[in-house]
């Protein structure tokens, strides 16, 4: 016995056209846990990253369509390298003096539509703050291919985790920060709200 789940969803040029189809078997759901079965989570996400642990492991597969290219998603992940080391830059600029911001540690992106095309892995920047010698925060590159958002980098500090989404192209350009499920509590990423998110 399975569930079939049909999703439409609006996404960023160049991948504008999406159709999604979410096989769930019934081990997948908690009263088969017994059975070995994994509890779905987030289904959406995985479709999107490399976030294998998301998806129920024997039962679940995704079929993801779109109107795309190799060479289209070459320079999405080049463009993607680009506008985070943009951002980092203009971190840099809002950041208190006394803060120093370092990008030597290194992450290895390889998404699954890069898989599927043949794009190899590339590195992406982590940027850890400070202040003084004191470790304040890091950003994380987490995803390219996200509902919602054109990318998407979390902020970790001691206490709080915050989402940096890219702003869509045909809603405009920047990035956004949000704390997770704080809905309706997303506001654009200017030195104010990245200050702020600091304390």
């Amino acid at each position: 016995m399975s569930a079939m789940i049909w999703l439409r969803a609006r996404v960023p040029e160049p991948f504008h056209r999406y159709r999604i189809q979410i096989s769930v078997g019934v081990d997948c759901w908690p009263d088969a846990a017994a059975e070995g079965g994994t509890r779905l989570r987030q289904p959406t996400t995985a479709l999107f990253g490399d976030r294998d642990d998301q998806v129920c492991p024997r039962s679940s597969h995704t079929t993801l369509a779109e109107d795309i290219s190799l060479v289209t998603v070459q320079a999405r992940v080049s463009d993607w390298q680009d506008r985070s080391d943009d951002l980092y830059r203009q971190l840099k600029d809002w950041s208190p003096a006394d803060y120093r911001l370092d990008t030597s540690q290194h992450l290895s992106m390889h998404e699954e539509l890069m898989k599927y095309y043949g794009v190899a892995p590339v590195e992406l920047s982590v940027l850890n703050i400070y202040d003084n010698s004191v470790w304040e925060a890091k950003i994380v590159p987490y995803g390219l291919w996200i509902i919602g958002g054109d990318g998407r980098l979390d902020l970790l500090t001691a206490e709080r985790r915050y989402l940096i989404t890219g702003v869509p192209p045909t809603a405009g350009s920047g990035w956004r920060i949000s704390e997770p499920g704080a809905r309706g509590h997303v506001n654009p990423l200017n030195q104010s709200s990245w200050l702020a998110a600091l304390q």
